[in-house]
């Protein structure tokens, strides 16, 4: 049984691939699974590179490293996401997905939140020539420095004093699938946490 979450988000847009379970979780709240005041705080604190990270993890399950290497051409569909590489938070270089061969890669639901996020970043920022969202000045791509970074002013402007990482964005993706009647398999598959794709 698929819970329908559209219902706080209005007139879902047109649907593409995946399943029915997908397509029900894509169309959930104006932040993602599980938005609370915490979140929203950061999100409106931060920056708006901050605001792509925060939107891949919270939004699509998105691993940090995944999320740094967001990239306009892994827009698969009007609700797809997929993730086909991640970005190596300490060496700022290209890798494959944990858990999976070079080459294989995983799709996630791509709430339109999410989708419009990426794109007002590209209208307002660009991309690199190849498609990537998130560079500094000093590298191509983001790292766990520029995360961390970014993460602690945004904490600090929204006032947040509590000891809150980005990786618990991911953890909170996951609670509210869950929580909303979404299959076990079905979460652990579009975190990458199941079987190969």
């Amino acid at each position: 049984m698929t819970t329908d979450l559209r219902s706080s988000a209005g007139p879902a847009p047109v649907r593409q691939g995946i399943n029915a379970h997908r397509t029900a979780v894509a169309a959930h709240s104006r932040y993602g699974p599980g938005s609370g005041a915490l979140w929203r705080a950061i999100k409106a604190a931060g920056s708006d590179e901050l605001c792509v990270v925060i939107d891949l993890m919270h939004g699509c399950g998105h691993r940090n490293g995944e999320a740094y290497a967001a990239n306009r051409e892994r827009m698969v569909a009007d609700d797809v996401y997929r993730i086909t590489e991640q970005i190596e938070g300490e060496t700022r270089q290209r890798a494959p997905l944990k858990h999976r061969k070079p080459g294989e890669f995983r799709e996630t639901p791509m709430p339109w939140t999410v989708r419009e996020s990426l794109l007002r970043y590209e209208r307002k920022h660009g991309t690199d020539i190849n498609g990537y969202f998130l560079r500094t000045q000093r590298s191509a791509y983001w790292a766990h420095t520029a995360l961390d970074y970014h993460w602690g002013v945004a904490k600090k402007r929204a006032g947040i004093a509590r000891r809150l990482t980005a990786y618990s964005l991911r953890h909170f993706f996951a609670s509210n699938c869950l929580a909303k009647g979404i299959p076990i398999t079905d979460v652990a598959e579009w975190m990458g946490t199941g079987t190969s794709t």
